[in-house]
């Protein structure tokens, strides 16, 4: 709602907007129950949920192949690295900027590399 009010939706939001909700609006908060006012509690939801965020459009815009390379690098990763999720989604995202750079800047087609 503090978003809507400003003009802005939610798909804009960024790690500022955080900071200023809990800076600007949280202190004079007038909202009804049961939203939480706990400046711990908020900071927290609102790192969650600019995380899901990222993750959920980390995939926008991309090809059915790089999802592919991705989600395939991603099992690896898992699988034989055995590394954690948050780890994971850190080379998840320098994979896709790496095969979006490939993608637009390179002759290699995506559709021709394979995971091996």
């Amino acid at each position: 709602m503090w978003q809507r009010l400003r003009g802005r939706g939610n798909s804009s939001i960024s790690a500022h907007d955080k900071i200023e909700f809990i800076t600007q609006h949280l202190p004079t908060c007038q909202c009804p129950r049961p939203f939480p006012k706990s400046r711990k509690a908020v900071a927290a939801a609102l790192s969650h949920w600019l995380r899901l965020y990222a993750q959920s459009s980390e995939y926008a815009g991309v090809s059915k192949q790089q999802v592919k390379l991705v989600n395939a690098y991603d099992c690896y990763l898992k699988d034989a690295a055995g590394l954690p999720s948050d780890t994971r989604g850190y080379h998840r995202r320098c994979a896709n900027e790496f095969l979006t750079w490939v993608a637009n800047h390179s002759t290699a087609k995506l559709d021709t590399l394979n995971v091996t």
